[in-house]
């Protein structure tokens, strides 16, 4: 790069390959954002349109780029770059309330499409047999704790069933 590349004492523009690698952006993104006015580029030569960018931009950048990963709309965007605090403050609150109502709708649908699966979509089933199950119980119950101790601590006055493979534990303790 000549002189004429040099962008306000920051040292020399990057190209648009140089800069993309650089903010984790794809070029082709660069370009789309140039165009809808949310991140110019500091020089377009006017002879190849090739676009340059100035360190200075890289912050900008970043944050235009986590933005739009947490699928913050475009036009929101701007808003949160370049609005005034509170209403960057808004629109971003906002946004996360959409997310979790996303979040736990498509939730929902994916439990309700595994528990529609042939064999249960992903319940556990165990069969143990009475003896044994009888023993466990057995080992378990002076563990969990009656009366003043359970209100007091009621996690206690539980039993935790483990299921890992073909094994299946029981316990009583406040450690999970």
């Amino acid at each position: 790069m000549d002189d004429e590349d040099e962008n306000h004492g920051t040292g020399p523009l990057l190209s648009i390959g140089a800069f993309a690698r650089w903010v984790g952006l794809a070029p082709s993104a660069l370009r789309f954002y140039d165009d809808c006015d949310v991140l110019r580029p500091a020089r377009v030569d006017e002879a190849t349109g090739y676009r340059y960018y100035d360190r200075a931009q890289r912050s900008r950048a970043v944050a235009l780029r986590r933005l739009r990963a947490a699928g913050l709309p475009l036009g929101e965007v701007g808003v949160v770059l370049d609005g005034e605090p509170e209403e960057a403050r808004r629109v971003l609150h906002a946004h996360l309330l959409r997310t979790r109502d996303l979040a736990e709708t498509a939730r929902a649908a994916v439990e309700e499409a595994l528990g529609a699966l042939p064999g249960g979509g992903g319940r556990a089933v165990a069969v143990v047999g009475g003896p044994e199950l009888a023993s466990a119980l057995r080992q378990v119950a002076p563990a969990v704790a009656r009366g003043a101790a359970r209100e007091e601590f009621p996690v206690l006055g539980n039993v935790l069933i483990e299921l890992d493979g073909q094994e299946v534990r029981l316990v009583a303790t406040d450690r999970y």
